[in-house]
């Protein structure tokens, strides 16, 4: 988590993964821990209320459920 939250995990430190092109595993995005997570934030309306946009959302998920070692 120290990519994204500068006080372990606390807060969201605003960086994320964003491109006009981006090349991801399927997979892994319509799996069950992503689909869980994806539902929690859509539950609180963070991408209405906060902006949050889909590059936020992915490296929200792939920060929690991939190891930094599989990044591009």
């Amino acid at each position: 988590m120290d990519f994204v939250s500068d006080d372990k995990a606390e807060s969201f430190n605003g960086c994320h993964f964003r491109s006009s092109l981006e090349v991801g595993n399927l997979k892994f995005f319509r799996g069950e821990k992503y689909q869980r997570l994806a539902k929690f934030l859509e539950e609180r309306n963070g991408l209405y209320y906060e902006g949050w946009d889909e590059s936020t959302i992915r490296t929200i998920g792939v920060t929690l459920y991939k190891a930094v070692k599989s990044f591009n």
